[in-house]
């Protein structure tokens, strides 16, 4: 059964998958070999996306325009909290991304309207926090993701409008557009991804965040940011000073197979690795911040050793039947999850 989007849980125990049809499924993965579905979750429309709650039994799915958390503390009989309807009332504003942050406080939930935040503080009454609809940023938001303190959210457009990856500062959620008081405005755009942005993921423990978008970044002799459509990019960002992320690896080469890495004020070349050849759609960072896992258009989930963030290592090439769209770590990082259009989920060890 195809997956659109994967998640484990808190302890890795479970790994929860949706598919197009709306058919979420919990598997228990205490024995990776053997893999045990356990509980069916029912939706009326595709799953896009899905995310555990950190240090809970909760688990958010959001399907069509709405969001529904479940109890899963017994995972043979998933209870669904509630369901934050409505989100966004046209069809084209259907959700793409969901985040908790990492206290679990919060839930970032991106679509075709922007990015709403949830404080679940009380996951039986949610209140909504903030609305990041701003005019400069209307385009559909494809993913979402909180920085290891908390503090910062990253959301990812494409489509129409803003083609970006977004930062905000939400140390304060009820007034997550208003910035650092350096910062003349309320976000950073990296503007080098004015192609889609279908992934992000922060690197734990270090001011590292990596995107994934459907374009190759292209530098002239002067460096400037020149996209190109129809190719793949997956970039490294230093983020020691939020306000000024710094690039420091790129997709290069037309064709996609060429990882090069490059700091943008000075624009040298420090290597070349191999990489997509297509689209990246996906892209997963495990916990101890050592392995990058990207998954795109050509049908490959590419794994890449990140204890030298200035030279990432490719280690290990996975190989699916179709286009894939989601990959997860385990918590340990001995495992990965990923989905495809048409294809099984993939279980996979990493060690």
């Amino acid at each position: 059964m195809p997956a659109r989007a994967v998640a484990f849980s808190p302890d890795g125990r479970l790994l929860a998958t949706g598919d197009s049809s709306g058919t979420g499924i919990l598997w228990d993965v205490a024995d990776p070999t053997h893999p045990a579905r356990v509980a069916t979750l029912n939706h009326d429309a595709a799953i896009e996306a899905l995310a555990f709650r950190p240090h809970a039994s909760l688990l958010a799915t959001a399907c069509g325009g709405a969001v529904t958390v479940w109890d899963v503390t017994e995972p043979a009989r998933p209870v669904p909290i509630i369901t934050l309807h409505h989100l966004y009332r046209r069809r084209r504003h259907a959700l793409r991304a969901v985040a908790f942050s990492p206290d679990g406080r919060l839930l970032a939930c991106g679509g075709g309207a922007g990015t709403t935040l949830w404080d679940l503080t009380d996951p039986a009454q949610p209140t909504r926090a903030a609305d990041l609809r701003r005019r400069r940023w209307r385009s559909t938001v494809r993913a979402v993701g909180f920085s290891p303190d908390g503090r910062l959210l990253v959301t990812g457009h494409g489509q129409a409008g803003t083609r970006a990856a977004v930062l905000w500062d939400v140390s304060n959620p009820a007034q997550p557009t208003r910035a650092a008081a350096f910062q003349p405005q309320p976000a950073r755009t990296f503007a080098n991804h004015r192609p889609t942005v279908h992934a992000v993921a922060f690197v734990p423990d270090r001011r590292l965040l990596a995107t994934a978008s459907g374009a190759v970044v292209r530098t002239d002799h002067e460096f400037r940011v020149r996209p190109e459509e129809r190719d793949s990019a997956v970039t490294l960002w230093d983020l020691t000073d939020p306000a000024r992320p710094v690039r420091s690896v790129t997709l290069t080469q037309r064709s996609g197979s060429t990882l090069a890495l490059s700091e943008r004020r000075i624009g040298v070349r420090a290597g070349a690795l191999t990489g997509h050849t297509a689209a990246v759609r996906a892209l997963a960072v495990s916990a101890d911040g050592r392995q990058l896992a990207t998954g795109g258009d050509d049908s490959t989930v590419l794994l890449w050793d990140l204890t030298d963030p200035a030279h990432p290592r490719h280690t290990l090439t996975l190989r699916h039947v179709d286009a894939v769209h989601a990959v997860g770590f385990s918590p340990d990082g001995r495992l990965l999850a990923s989905g495809s259009r048409y294809g099984d989920p993939g279980l996979w060890r990493t060690t």
